[in-house]
């Protein structure tokens, strides 16, 4: 039977480790992936496994469930209590007159599952929607981080905008006491320049204290009786 090959250029950022006690199983696996432009890496054993992953950890596991000293089912279960690890992706190995225990094998973590004699189109189609799963966790959870960051943000911005309008508050609330207690008539006046040169062509009355409007009023009542004799 011809390989299946479904080259990718994002399969050469994949890794994935097979771990299986026997040479010809490990042999097939890795010729049919490294067809397939995956990154392989390999263990005979559940100990061997371990040690690989803590070096480097793969996007994807197949793991052999019948291993001598440490089962498949043992190594996933270590690989699901480290908080390092137990987001790593594990379809296991079974040979196809062997038993398998589903219900086991999603109680220690494992996801899927691939049978012996090995079918290159099971296998890749098992690998490859496996890994898309993967990636659209890892883009959910950046989306979510993404969010979150956005949400903390706009929750200090909101804050120091309250805070910068009590600031504001009592600063206007402070002006405002100083300009009614002065004894001094005062005004506060903002420059209206030409749109054309900028100059200043005029004043605008921005705030007068009580004394001040007193003053204006006072000039006021003595001009309307010069105006009147």
């Amino acid at each position: 039977m011809n390989i299946v090959k479904t080259i990718s250029e994002e399969n050469l950022a994949v890794t994935i480790l097979i771990v299986d006690d026997q040479l010809s199983n490990l042999k097939i696996l890795a010729n049919l992936l490294e067809n397939n432009n995956y990154k392989v890496k390999k263990a005979l054993d559940g100990e061997s496994a371990l040690i690989s992953i803590d070096k480097e950890i793969p996007d994807l596991i197949l793991l052999d469930i019948k291993m001598p000293n440490f089962s498949g089912y043992e190594v996933c279960q270590h690989l699901k209590y480290n908080l390092k690890t137990k987001d790593i992706p594990v379809i296991f190995i079974s040979a196809l007159a062997e038993v398998f225990d589903q219900v086991k094998a999603s109680e220690v973590g494992a996801i899927d599952y691939i049978t012996k004699p090995f079918q290159e189109e099971e296998v890749l189609a098992r690998v490859k929607s496996q890994l898309t799963i993967q990636q659209q966790k890892k883009l959910l959870e950046q989306e979510k981080n993404r969010l979150k960051i956005e949400r903390e943000n706009l929750q200090k911005e909101i804050k120091q905008r309250k805070e910068t309008e009590a600031i504001l508050y009592q600063s206007r609330a402070l002006i405002s006491g100083i300009l009614t207690s002065s004894l001094d008539a005062i005004a506060a006046l903002e420059a209206v320049r030409s749109l054309r040169t900028g100059e200043i062509i005029d004043f605008r009355c921005l705030v007068i204290n009580p004394n001040y409007g007193k003053s204006l009023s006072s000039r006021t009542r003595r001009f309307n009786r010069k105006i009147s004799f």
